[in-house]
């Protein structure tokens, strides 16, 4: 009793709520028991598949089972509000993007949940850059000529996307920005449909990720004209970057994170980052996700944080200016 009421007098002055009996002990056999990862995306796709080889190595680290369950639609909103809302004790995770947790706050005018009041960053999963892509007849083999084409013919390019609003949308709309050139943006309800009118000719070109196009390019159905990351990507080592093709201050990229209710202890938040940063370190993990065409990362929750709130900096004022909205 002497010990316990200085550290309760303690919380109090610092406006810190006092742990409920038990909490400790549950903080501290942290997990005991499986654990919900939340992806607000639909089974099969790229993210699908880089949140489960990320739980099945983080599972690991935990001596836990992680279950990943795929609640999407609404743009991911759906399935970040179920995590929002979720207890916050450390058993119910989102793995998401930039999509849910940077742009949709500037492409929706009202929002089931605040993703930055609403959850705490644990760890950076990884990068993956953007490709752009054309028809095999399109007369432009690189991006200059792309650049020259569409000069001499304002709008009659087309580039598609996987629906509007989405990252590979705004990478579209950022690389006419700097390039100088209109061009006609054609949404698609997912990459492969922009793939298929790819392939017919019917669409000149499209931004998408390196893991959906690099048969095609291999096979030479379709051309790969440059990536969107500073760095080339591992499954497209010869394709260069924009800003080596003559747009030095281009940078785009997708990225995936894990994120857990904003009130989740912080000693839960901290054993969680941790793990994520050694799971994420292990030479078998890595070769995993580099060979899906994801650059893994693996952050301290600090710095994911400082990660998370330069990426909204940066994306909020262009994509306010875009005009882009989803309502």
């Amino acid at each position: 009793m002497s010990i316990r009421l200085p550290l309760l007098a303690l919380a109090a002055a610092l406006g810190l709520a006092a742990p409920r009996p038990g909490e400790a002990q549950a903080q501290a056999g942290y997990p005991d028991r499986p654990i919900r990862v939340v992806l607000p995306f639909a089974a099969g796709g790229g993210a699908d598949i880089i949140t489960r080889i990320f739980s099945d190595c983080l599972g690991t680290r935990l001596g836990q089972s992680i279950v990943v369950e795929n609640r999407g639609g609404a743009g991911g909103n759906i399935g970040a509000e179920i995590v929002a809302r979720a207890p916050a004790d450390g058993y119910t995770l989102l793995v998401s993007t930039i999509s849910t947790q940077v742009l949709n706050r500037f492409l929706y005018k009202r929002l089931p949940y605040d993703a930055r009041k609403d959850f705490v960053a644990i760890s950076q999963i990884g990068l993956t850059a953007n490709v752009l892509i054309a028809r095999a007849g399109l007369p432009a083999t690189n991006v200059q000529e792309l650049v020259a084409l569409a000069k001499k013919s304002p709008g009659e390019l087309s580039y598609g996307s996987s629906g509007t609003g989405t990252i590979l949308h705004l990478s579209g709309e950022i690389f006419a920005r700097m390039a100088g050139v209109r061009m006609t943006h054609v949404p698609y309800r997912g990459s492969a449909l922009a793939m298929n009118d790819l392939l017919a000719g019917q669409l000149d070109t499209a931004f998408d990720i390196p893991t959906g196009v690099v048969q095609q390019v291999r096979d030479g159905s379709i051309r790969a004209l440059a990536v969107t990351a500073k760095q080339r990507s591992p499954l497209l080592p010869e394709v260069p970057t924009l800003a080596e093709s003559g747009l030095p201050d281009y940078e785009t990229y997708l990225w995936h994170g894990l994120f857990a209710p904003a009130a989740t202890p912080a000693p839960i938040v901290e054993r969680l980052g941790k793990e994520s940063q050694a799971a994420l370190a292990d030479p078998a993990c890595r070769a995993r996700l580099v060979q899906v065409g994801i650059d893994p990362v693996g952050s301290s929750p600090a710095e994911f944080t400082r990660f998370w709130d330069a990426q909204i900096a940066y994306w909020g004022p262009f994509v306010q200016a875009s005009g882009v909205t989803l309502d």
